[in-house]
């Protein structure tokens, strides 16, 4: 089953929030793409490292991919998704910033990490 591009933001946002600090590391990567895997257990691993390529080579910016998650459950997941990963190696202050404009773009809050810093 192929994913609709709302849900392939989910994992771009998150990929998007862990870069935020210069470096997405093994295990920034490694969490996302099991917790993605987790949520969307159809899609092969393969395919979603494809799109951990695409991600790389792209240029677009938070907004852009935010602006793709309109429903509130995925916009909820994306969140959820980041904050898990981009805590795997400890949440530097800029990814802490990243999670709070995503909040924001979506009129969102959570409980600790983004906004409770």
């Amino acid at each position: 089953m192929e994913l609709k591009d709302s849900q392939w933001n989910i994992l771009h946002c998150a990929l998007f929030i862990c870069a935020t600090d210069g470096l997405i590391s093994e295990t920034e990567e490694e969490t996302v793409i099991k917790l993605f895997a987790k949520q969307f257990p159809s899609v092969s691993k393969f395919r979603i490292e494809a799109e951990v390529d695409k991600f790389f080579s792209s240029n677009e910016q938070l907004e852009s991919y935010a602006k793709k998650i309109t429903q509130q459950h995925e916009q909820s997941l994306a969140i959820s998704i980041s904050q898990t990963a981009a805590s795997s190696d400890g949440l530097d202050y800029r990814e802490n910033f990243a999670l709070k404009r995503l909040l924001n773009l979506w009129n969102l809050e959570i409980q600790g990490g983004a906004n409770g810093a």
